[in-house]
């Protein structure tokens, strides 16, 4: 049951950055060429994706395993669903704030 919690949380964020896209970790401290440069790389657009990726494969991850009757299958693939896409939005972030 906590993997939808999770997922909407997800949602939740997903939701939260498409209307305000300043909630982004560090948005708040950048120059401006580089909001700019976050802006026209489509910063926001890519945090909206990753959110919604991660909370799709949670969701998956849930129902397959009320399917083959292992519940908490959602629980462990949450975590490393989180610790993953934790990762992969501080690095293409940076990589998208600093690109040109």
């Amino acid at each position: 049951m906590e993997a939808l919690y999770i997922a909407l949380l997800f949602l939740a964020l997903e939701a939260l950055i498409r209307k305000f896209p300043n909630l982004i970790a560090g948005y708040g401290s950048l120059s401006q060429r580089e909001k700019e440069n976050a802006i026209n790389n489509g910063l926001s657009v890519y945090y909206i994706w990753i959110f919604f990726t991660m909370s799709a494969l949670i969701l998956i991850a849930y129902v397959v395993g009320i399917l083959i009757d292992r519940p908490n299958l959602g629980s462990g693939v949450g975590l490393i669903v989180t610790l993953l896409g934790a990762v992969v939005l501080i690095i293409v972030g940076n990589m998208l704030v600093q690109r040109k």
